[in-house]
């Protein structure tokens, strides 16, 4: 991997609910021993079971990031102590946060009519069942609330969602947990680039990449008004916001023509 260029290296220090094998911790310390050597960095993925007891060990052992929060209890003093004493280690905390109907109107442009149809089932059957608290969200945010006083680095991760609404649903989960707007602001932008290596992007500054959103209201008031995009730059360059929404909907409308012909069997 590093002679391919790779920098970051994840690891999955979960057995998926008893499904596979969880790897083992004198495997990981000799990965993170290894790609130390090579100026690597090791990024541990958590479990759902034993992420508290998992995640001490992984910071004696030397990792660099942890691309979940603790997640199967509530965070302990020896915890909070040892993200206190390793103040490079950081945190993608990929907050567990439902799909919403503001989501899927903003999303309902561009994804195909199926998935926006399965959205919206699950909207349904959410509302059906009275919309009880979400116990795992409210653990995240407890654990998010104690780790940012504790000074540990935050990032923003969606956990692969790749519509773009999903940084918008995070920034807004870590200001409901204790983050003021500015601070959801800079984990998905200045933060996420020192940890990427980014360093042309980021910030808005003299000689970096000029890409930024132009927003109708202040984010500081509300974090919601990051969706209230006026315009977008890329490289110093405005996007044509129209041309790409017509593009876009065109492939969405051929994608739903293929998926309803029907092809006469050999």
């Amino acid at each position: 991997m590093h002679g391919r260029g790779v920098h970051f290296v994840k690891i999955w220090v979960d057995d998926r609910n008893g499904q596979t094998p969880k790897i083992q911790p004198n495997v990981y310390r000799a990965i993170i021993a290894d790609a130390h050597s090579n100026g690597m960095e090791v990024l541990a993925h958590l479990s759902r079971t034993s992420a508290l007891a998992d995640a001490k060990d992984l910071y004696h052992a030397g990792v660099n990031g942890f691309v979940h929060l603790v997640r199967d209890r509530d965070v302990d003093g020896e915890y909070l102590a040892l993200v206190g004493s390793h103040r490079t280690v950081w945190t993608g905390p990929n907050m567990p946060v439902p799909i919403t109907r503001d989501a899927i109107a903003s999303l309902a442009e561009t994804l195909p009519a199926a998935e926006i149809e399965r959205m919206r089932t699950a909207i349904q059957i959410q509302e059906a069942k009275g919309n009880p608290p979400d116990a795992l969200f409210e653990l995240h945010c407890r654990n998010l609330r104690k780790v940012h006083d504790a000074g540990m680095i935050i990032g923003l991760g969606t956990d692969g969602t790749g519509d773009g609404f999903g940084v918008h649903q995070q920034m807004a989960a870590y200001t409901r947990c204790g983050m003021t707007p500015m601070e959801a602001i800079v984990a998905g932008t200045g933060t996420n680039a020192k940890i990427l290596k980014l360093d042309r992007m980021g910030i808005v500054a003299r000689m970096k990449e000029a890409s930024f959103i132009v927003l109708d209201a202040n984010p500081s008031d509300d974090i919601a008004n990051t969706r209230r995009i006026s315009a977008v730059y890329l490289r110093g360059k405005e996007v044509d916001r129209a041309a790409l929404r017509t593009k876009l909907q065109h492939q969405r409308t051929a994608r739903d023509k293929i998926k309803q012909v029907s092809f006469p069997s050999e």
